[in-house]
């Protein structure tokens, strides 16, 4: 664990900006960051759609809205309660801005939960866990996640499952065996998993050396010409659509549903 990160300053530096490049993949510009939104819209409605929700009577709590775009994203699907949340007061503001009747909480997920936030039927923590870096706080933060949840609620959130868990600065991607042992004992049973990202997003499942150059070659290009974002995002989005959508793994970021247990 790196001790000299601090979390909350970061990400309220982060959220000074408003568009998709701030909550998405930074240095990679606004261009690429909105394809790579579109195939997170396309998989995600999928996967909850599976579920038989019935979106007009539910109650959601989404962890971590950022700019708030899977609030957009439940009011798409017809959810009426929504309560947007996030430990970064330049989000909230931003999402008040957005969303004029919508509910908001400052929260950190990682700290012990308020016993007056009441229950929800489905909670969202979309790109946000595997910022977690204090291994502590992300079991505290899937305990948290349960106690806020109804009997049966649903959880849903994103994360990258590799073989090995892998440390960065601002990220740990925890190894599939380590998340699925720590939703057993915050009391989840897993009931969906599906691939988002195979060709737009860091190849952290794979050791195949080919996809690590490709991922390489891309990212400094896109970095140094952000413009390039107009071409590969129109280019890869079908394929990747294609992909996300007839592979049942994939070598980057997952969608993983669980159901709480009583």
């Amino acid at each position: 664990m790196n001790k000299n990160f601090n979390a909350a300053t970061y990400w309220q530096e982060r959220h000074q900006k408003t568009d998709l490049s701030t909550v998405g993949y930074i240095g990679l510009g606004l261009p690429f960051n909105y394809w790579m939104y579109r195939v997170r819209e396309k998989v995600f409605n999928r996967a909850v759609l599976l579920e038989k929700i019935n979106f007009n009577q539910v109650k959601v709590l989404d962890v971590g809205s950022g700019s708030g775009f899977y609030i957009k994203e439940w009011q798409n699907l017809g959810v009426k309660n929504i309560t947007a949340s996030d430990f970064s007061s330049n989000a909230l503001k931003q999402i008040k801005k957005t969303f004029h009747n919508i509910k908001t909480l400052k929260l950190d997920i990682t700290a012990p939960a308020p016993n007056n936030l009441g229950k929800f039927d489905i909670i969202s923590a979309f790109d946000i866990l595997y910022h977690i870096i204090d291994d502590k706080k992300y079991h505290q933060a899937l305990k948290n996640t349960h106690k806020l949840l109804k009997p049966k609620g649903i959880f849903i959130f994103s994360g990258n499952l590799p073989s090995k868990t892998r440390r960065a600065r601002h990220q740990v991607s925890r190894s599939q065996k380590t998340i699925f042992s720590l939703l057993d004992k915050s009391r989840f049973e897993i009931r969906q998993i599906r691939p988002i990202f195979f060709l737009m997003n860091a190849p952290v499942c794979s050791q195949n050396y080919f996809f690590r150059v490709y991922w390489f070659i891309l990212v400094n290009s896109l970095i140094r010409f952000n413009f390039l974002g107009y071409i590969f995002g129109p280019l890869f989005y079908p394929l990747e659509l294609f992909l996300a959508l007839t592979c049942r793994t994939g070598p980057s970021t997952k969608i993983v549903i669980c159901q709480r247990k009583n």
